[in-house]
């Protein structure tokens, strides 16, 4: 059995890559997530945040997020934006992503109201995981 570990994905890989190469085994591998991670929404110093914290694997590239990108040693975190959830939705090809209720609840929210812009502030946090989470709706 392989730990769970970037080095032993990036060794399996290139060893099916020598038995395995046919064209539809090698697209699957290029697409396949490299890394897990759990989408959550905190709030910290009253403003609330958009976190991705690594589960398996190594986080990868997040430049496909808008605003100030911040680097935990756990974690990624940026300010929560509807442009930010809705590309949530749509980028994370590469990582294999399980959401907190929270995003869920904000990803259907932004969904049902198509032209909004900003995510409403009138929810009341929730506490989760040590952090706060975010509704958009109370």
């Amino acid at each position: 059995m392989l730990p769970m570990i970037p080095r032993a994905a990036h060794q399996l890989r290139a060893l099916i890559r020598r038995v395995a190469a046919t064209s539809e085994v090698l697209s699957w591998l290029e697409r396949a997530p490299s890394w897990g991670a759990l989408a959550d929404i905190v709030v910290r110093s009253g403003a609330p945040f958009l976190e991705l914290a690594p589960e398996w694997g190594q986080a990868g590239d997040v430049s496909w997020l808008g605003g100030a990108v911040v680097a935990l040693d756990d974690a990624v975190r940026v300010p929560l934006s509807v442009a930010n959830i809705r590309a949530l939705g749509q980028e994370l090809s590469s990582c294999e992503l399980r959401v907190s209720e929270s995003v869920s609840r904000v990803q259907t929210w932004s969904d049902e109201h198509p032209a909004a812009t900003l995510i409403p502030g009138a929810g009341l946090p929730v506490p989760s995981r040590g952090h706060t989470r975010y509704s958009p709706d109370g």
